[in-house]
């Protein structure tokens, strides 16, 4: 296959990829594409959407999708977060956060990772205190951490948002963070909207917990999904 129809066919899958709105995937894709660029000797070139870039504040909204590009363009290895890549899948995994409902019990919870041979040498709170080994392990290339650990971050009292943002540091490569989340039952100003075909249909949320979702999904009453 020529570089160029390489180059295109590999551009394709790598925005349809990140057009599924998730850091993890996102992660995934860009030190995949990057290492199959380098090895073929073309120039890998990320257009730089609004996911990526806030250019009024000029930076990047996810530092850690960038180093994981120049690690990848030097053939540095990286430890990426693993996540669900099909969209039709009826559930879905990923290990750029952990999310605990307000009100539920608080258990041990694992998450894994696309380790490429590296090991796990810290994980530090957004403060800069390491874990110590009763908070957390890694067999393989599953991060558990404990329940105890976790019942320190997610309280009744707590309001819904992000508890914690951890830092997994590895033998090689970029760091990568863990946001631990706790959510309740997102609110919507109203149930009942009039259909204006001459215009879009707004229909405000206040989510309680990650203040962005990736997609939203309407049914009907009976269950249905509308045609």
């Amino acid at each position: 296959m020529r570089k160029s129809a390489l180059l295109s066919l590999l551009s394709g899958a790598f925005g349809e990829l990140q057009s599924l709105a998730s850091r993890a995937i996102s992660q995934n894709c860009t030190g995949s594409f990057t290492h199959i660029s380098a090895a073929a000797a073309f120039a890998a070139l990320d257009p730089g959407g609004a996911d990526d870039f806030n250019r009024p504040a000029n930076t990047w909204n996810d530092p850690v999708t960038l180093d994981v590009w120049f690690n990848a363009a030097t053939r540095i290895t990286n430890t990426l977060a693993d996540s669900t890549t099909d969209p039709q899948a009826t559930s879905k995994i990923t290990s750029a956060s952990i999310f605990h409902k307000v009100g539920e019990v608080v258990y041990p919870q694992s998450i894994t990772y696309l380790m490429d041979d590296n090991t796990l040498t810290s994980v530090k709170t957004s403060a800069g205190t390491a874990l110590n080994s009763s908070q957390y392990s890694m067999p393989g290339g599953t991060l558990a951490l404990s329940g105890t650990y976790l019942a320190t971050l997610y309280k009744l009292d707590s309001a819904p948002g992000t508890e914690e943002t951890l830092t997994l540091t590895f033998s090689s490569g970029t760091s990568l963070t863990l946001q631990i989340v706790q959510y309740s039952t997102p609110k919507m100003a109203t149930t009942t909207y009039k259909i204006d075909t001459s215009t879009n249909l707004d229909m405000p949320i206040t989510y309680a917990g990650l203040p962005v979702v990736a997609a939203v999904k309407a049914i009907l009453a009976d269950g249905s999904s509308p045609g």
